[in-house]
């Protein structure tokens, strides 16, 4: 692995950045010295090799620049985006990967104190995935359920960030009031609530006053 090592700090910077591990790309955001540090991943990271370079890569994030580092699960296996809607049988494959790198992962944030961000629906596959289940109800249910195991398993290590997609977003009044009932560790991207509201600027203030008291950041 090539070699990292800081440059001078060139100032204070209250920021938050993002890079994948590449050393280049990394070396590139960490030279602002962010607050929060996250790192984008794909299914290539999850190859033995590239995973222990990941691993190595926030190791230096935490000894060097911050604490504060988020690992952003994969979007994406083979093409197939890894919603939690996905069906052991029927998207067999893509399945299999959300499990094994979501535990990967899990273990990771565990073991060096960071966290792991995941969506809990996503957009362009999500509308399919409903159609699978019986109602839009049951593919929440499925969602939740999923969810719920999810923080249990993480025990402190895992952020939930919000998707474009009827089976979970933030913008609904009652699928809101659920999300905050179960008490996640929330996360919100902005983009995502004006996208699932379709532009609405209204709407959006009104979701993002609503759940505000519920972010975790």
């Amino acid at each position: 692995m090539t070699q990292l090592v800081m440059r001078p700090r060139p100032g204070k910077i209250k920021l938050g950045l993002k890079a994948s591990q590449a050393p280049a790309q990394l070396m590139d955001r960490l030279q602002y010295q962010p607050e929060v540090f996250e790192f984008f991943t794909s299914a290539a990271d999850f190859e033995p090799a590239a995973f222990q370079a990941l691993k190595t890569a926030v190791q230096f994030v935490k000894t060097n620049v911050t604490e504060q580092i988020v690992i952003h699960h994969p979007m994406s296996y083979q093409g197939v985006h890894l919603d939690q809607l996905l069906d052991p049988h029927r998207e067999a494959a893509a399945y299999q990967f959300l499990q094994t790198s979501t535990a990967q992962l899990l273990a990771l944030a565990t073991e060096l104190d960071v966290k792991v961000l995941v969506h809990g629906g996503y957009g362009s596959d999500s509308g399919r995935l409903i159609d699978e289940y019986e109602s839009l109800q049951v593919a929440r249910d499925i969602v939740f359920e999923r969810l719920d195991d999810l923080v249990r398993q993480a025990n402190g290590h895992v952020m939930i960030e919000n998707g474009v997609t009827a089976s979970y977003m933030y913008g609904d009044p009652q699928l809101d009031e659920r999300i905050i009932q179960h008490h996640y560790p929330l996360v919100c991207d902005l983009s995502h609530v004006f996208i699932a509201l379709h532009g609405d600027m209204e709407l959006t203030m009104l979701a993002l006053k609503r759940m505000r008291p519920a972010l975790t950041c």
